[in-house]
């Protein structure tokens, strides 16, 4: 990565044509940067494989649930199973291609499902035009796709938001039973409708009790932590991000290096002057 910072800044000059007198290297300066990227290309991949398995879990569930006849912890078996190969898939998919959009795609399509289900779980959900069943997943899935879609055009931000949102949601359902809050109905509600082939309406009942007050004043100030403490890494996860090179490309560039043919600035023509002044500055080489 070091020597790529190098690189780079050493082209852009030549392309402006500037000269150079000397380059100066901070080692230390070099080894944190490397040092840096590697943590947060971990991290993102730990993001993505979260993702994908949320969301290949989800997807999983709700189509072995509703075409299978199976029992219900052979459903459960077979939709963890499900989960895990989609967020390995997902995550070959990033080792592969390194491209951001797949890693927006799925926090998006996740955190507006989320979103979707939570704002029909209140109160609203009760409103006539969400019992028809066309109309109620219409409406979700024009949820889940609004959110998904703003999180492309503000891809850093939304990240950091659905990240936090749903991590903590995901930790605080570990402690739903425990406590006897309903949080977790927020997604049960929506598998239960799509499982049920009986069920074409839904009810819901105004839910915050003393226990669920706690449980979602918790629930939004873990989610704004986490928020601040993506937000405030937010320049070098921007750069983690965007100058992530694609593993097929980095290995085809490693199988082809030794084919590769260095051009000393002296033999390159683009950048000679037509005609050569007595007192002009050129290019040195560097020591091969």
């Amino acid at each position: 990565m070091a020597l790529y910072k190098i690189y780079s800044a050493i082209s852009e000059a030549r392309k402006n044509k500037k000269f150079f007198v000397a380059v100066s290297l901070d080692v230390k300066s070099a080894y944190d940067s490397v040092h840096v990227d590697d943590l947060i290309l971990k991290y993102l991949q730990l993001v993505i494989l979260f993702f994908g398995l949320l969301m290949s879990f989800l997807v999983g569930f709700i189509l072995t649930g509703k075409y299978l006849s199976f029992s219900k912890e052979s459903i459960a078996e077979l939709s963890m199973v499900i989960g895990i190969l989609g967020g390995l898939f997902f995550l070959f998919l990033w080792l592969w291609l390194r491209h951001p959009i797949i890693l927006f795609l799925l926090n998006g399509f996740v955190f507006g499902f989320l979103i979707s289900a939570t704002i029909i779980y209140t109160p609203l959900g009760n409103i006539e035009i969400f019992i028809n069943n066309k109309n109620f997943w219409s409406l979700l899935s024009l949820g889940t796709l609004c959110i998904a879609v703003f999180t492309i055009a503000v891809p850093f931000l939304m990240t950091a938001v659905g990240s936090s949102v749903v991590g903590c949601y995901i930790m605080l359902l570990f402690y739903d039973d425990f406590v006897g809050t309903r949080l977790s109905y927020i997604i049960l509600n929506i598998i239960k409708r799509a499982v049920s082939r009986t069920l074409i309406f839904a009810a819901n009942d105004f839910p915050f009790q003393t226990n669920d007050i706690i449980m979602s004043t918790i629930w939004v100030v873990l989610s704004l932590i986490a928020m601040i403490i993506w937000l405030r890494k937010r320049q070098t996860t921007v750069y983690g991000i965007t100058k992530a090179n694609s593993g097929y490309f980095t290995y085809s560039l490693a199988r082809n290096r030794e084919s590769l043919v260095y051009l000393p600035p002296e033999h390159d023509i683009t950048h000679q002057p037509l005609l050569r002044e007595n007192n002009a500055v050129f290019y040195q080489t560097f020591p091969q």
